[in-house]
């Protein structure tokens, strides 16, 4: 915080240091599904209830298509998925995830896959 109110005295602190601190790409309006290839800008997300509400529709569309996941969404999960929905967005973009067994990092991987439009 003192190098914020140091070298960005310009600025609003409380905009500055504002939680959640998350962009997504499927956080506009129009979001999710087949982009037809545009590039999707990254917005930010104001907070976890709007990012909660916008990764249930996501999902229900998800069990709609799919094999039922029933998933918790807390806030570490909804930042997750944002991570590796920015890391799949990316070309040839990959990432090892590490965790204890039966912690989420395939179902979330899910979710943010068919987010991104991707074949599950």
């Amino acid at each position: 915080t003192r190098v914020a109110k140091n070298f960005f005295e310009e600025f609003n602190q409380t905009e500055l240091q504002a939680e959640p601190l998350i962009f997504a790409s499927f956080a506009g309006a129009g979001s999710g599904g087949d982009d037809g290839g545009l590039i999707r800008p990254y917005l930010p997300v104001s907070d976890y209830e709007r990012l909660r509400k916008l990764l249930e529709g996501q999902l229900r569309l998800l069990n709609e298509s799919r094999a039922r996941m029933d998933l918790v969404l807390f806030e570490d999960a909804m930042d997750h998925v944002c991570r590796i929905s920015r890391i799949l967005d990316r070309p040839r973009g990959n990432a090892l995830l590490i965790g204890v067994g039966g912690s989420g990092k395939q179902s979330l991987t899910r979710l943010a896959g068919f987010i991104g439009g991707f074949d599950l």
